[in-house]
């Protein structure tokens, strides 16, 4: 029997209690899983990124790698650079005006995210020797 003076708590509460803090714990589990991924994402699209920019700053830096070229590697065009095992890099020059000996340089890192590549591509007009 049941008297409205007793203390405690009955076990229908004590699982319904259970019930909400268990959703919340998996809710919240959720919620780190889908951060890591983002994380994992973001530093792989970094590191594509970075290593794009390297490939510009060495072509800077050696103005007579700066020639027309379509789709080469950076080992193709000497550069001393390692590309990294999960990243397929390639280097387009294209001339932009060739009385200034102007070059538009386009670098592309594919990288794999889950069963689709993901590209990154970065432009820019550098100039070359002639």
């Amino acid at each position: 029997m049941f008297r409205g003076d007793e203390k405690g708590l009955g076990l229908i509460e004590v699982l319904a209690a259970m019930a909400l803090l268990s959703l919340g714990v998996v809710i919240l589990f959720g919620g780190f899983v889908n951060a890591h991924t983002w994380n994992r994402n973001a530093g792989q699209r970094s590191r594509a990124i970075l290593f794009a920019s390297g490939v510009i700053e060495e072509l800077k830096a050696r103005p007579d790698k700066v020639e027309p070229t379509s789709g080469s590697s950076p080992g193709q065009l000497d550069l001393e650079l390692e590309v990294p095992e999960d990243l397929e890099v390639a280097v387009v020059i294209r001339s932009y005006d060739e009385s200034l000996q102007l070059f538009m340089v386009e670098v592309s890192c594919g990288r794999w995210e889950g069963d689709r590549i993901k590209t990154e591509n970065l432009t820019t007009i550098l100039e070359g020797e002639g």
